[in-house]
């Protein structure tokens, strides 16, 4: 079955593509597209593209975190049941290198975040100081 557009050049796509996994809104994907290139794409094929392509794009940018990361949790009600959410951000590329769920606040939660944050290659750790983050003290 032939498209039905044209086809754009393979630039656009992957420009359009790495807009929005850097961070864009689908539109303001779109309103770049039309500043760079100077062609008119709508968002929702810049959102079709993601989809078809977007995971080989992804691999590329998934281990690009500096060596330091925020490690902070809370606490959030998930299915009327109280879970804590672990999460790491890389404030260098403003990017989140971890999310976890744990249904424990303790140092055995911890470890397995560090354990995921290690096989990542993140090197340094900044915390809130929290009693159970002493766990890090021995991480080197």
């Amino acid at each position: 079955m032939p498209p039905k557009g044209p086809m754009k050049p393979k630039e656009v796509i992957n420009a359009s593509i790495l807009f929005y996994i850097l961070g864009l809104s689908l539109r303001k994907s779109s309103i770049a597209i039309k500043e760079i290139f100077k062609l008119r794409i709508s968002h929702e094929t810049i959102r079709k593209y993601v989809r078809k392509f977007g995971f080989k794009m992804r691999r590329l940018n998934e281990n690009h975190f500096s060596n330091e990361v925020h490690l902070d949790d809370t606490m959030i009600k998930l299915n009327s049941y109280y879970v804590y959410l672990f999460v790491a951000f890389d404030e260098a590329n403003r990017n989140y290198a971890l999310v976890y769920l744990s249904k424990r606040k303790s140092s055995k939660a911890v470890k397995r975040v560090i354990k995921k944050l290690r096989r990542l290659g993140i090197r340094r750790i900044i915390t809130d100081g929290a009693k159970q983050y002493n766990v890090i003290k021995n991480w080197a």
